[in-house]
């Protein structure tokens, strides 16, 4: 049964040599580039990876693209500063030799302030799917989302991500996803409120320090959850300027 791999990717040379090595073994590495100048596709090439070029059309369109371009029963869905726990790979390709499954989500923990935050609850990232179950939402700005036929299950093999992994990194994510997010919530009818802004923070920040429990990741821990009720914070500011303008 063929399994195959595929990423997008911009300027992603920092992590990806180390992505693609725990890529080794499924049958095929599809990598749709948006215009890289970092030799993030000398990189892709140099591990046995397709390139295709692509220029960006949104997140969801994007991947929905690579997943076109891919030969596999199976895909799995990465990005370019994903690693693949050691022998995820030879797991995964025993699992869906057999299995009554559609799609697995794969446990992703963060790597911030220098450390993998491993103690955590980790996100659940729908990533391993039979590519005819699949279909990816292409109305979505940000937070892209696929969604796979039932039934799916989870994997044990984690990865750990390095897209957020220094305070730089997160604030100038939060400041691209939160204006993303706004036009997102702004084109499908949602409307802002100060309340909304004010709470939503707070809830964020619960989510992550309680129900996920980065409490236990101390100093980073608290941080991160922090950084992460400002994105929400300034997703609704964001919506209300939008709104804002639109009536003016």
């Amino acid at each position: 049964m063929l399994l195959s791999a595929y990423l997008i990717t911009l300027n992603e040379s920092e992590h990806l040599a180390e992505v693609l090595a725990r890529l080794q073994g499924v049958d095929e590495i599809v990598v749709v580039d948006s215009g890289s100048t970092d030799g993030t596709q000398d990189i892709a090439r140099r591990f046995g990876a397709r390139v295709v070029h692509n220029d960006w059309p949104g997140f969801a369109k994007q991947k929905a693209y690579a997943m076109s371009l891919c030969q596999g029963t199976w895909v799995l869905s990465m990005d370019g500063d994903e690693v693949l726990q050691e022998g995820a790979i030879a797991h995964i390709r025993q699992l869906i030799a057999n299995t009554p499954y559609n799609g697995f989500t794969i446990p992703r923990h963060e790597v911030f302030m220098g450390r993998p935050m491993t103690h955590s609850r980790p996100d659940q990232m729908m990533r391993l799917y039979r590519k005819d179950k699949a279909e990816w939402d292409l109305i979505r700005l940000v937070h892209e989302h696929v969604e796979v036929e039932k039934p799916t299950s989870r994997i044990t093999p984690y990865m750990i991500h390095y897209g957020n992994d220094t305070i730089t990194k997160a604030l100038h994510k939060i400041n691209n996803y939160s204006s993303l997010k706004a036009e997102q919530k702004f084109q499908t009818g949602s409307q802002g409120s100060i309340t909304k802004m004010l709470l939503s923070p707070v809830a964020y920040f619960v989510r992550y320090m309680l129900l996920r429990s980065y409490w236990k990741e101390a100093l980073p821990g608290l941080v991160f959850s922090t950084l992460w009720s400002f994105y929400s914070f300034l997703s609704e500011a964001k919506l209300l300027q939008r709104q804002r303008i639109s009536r003016s």
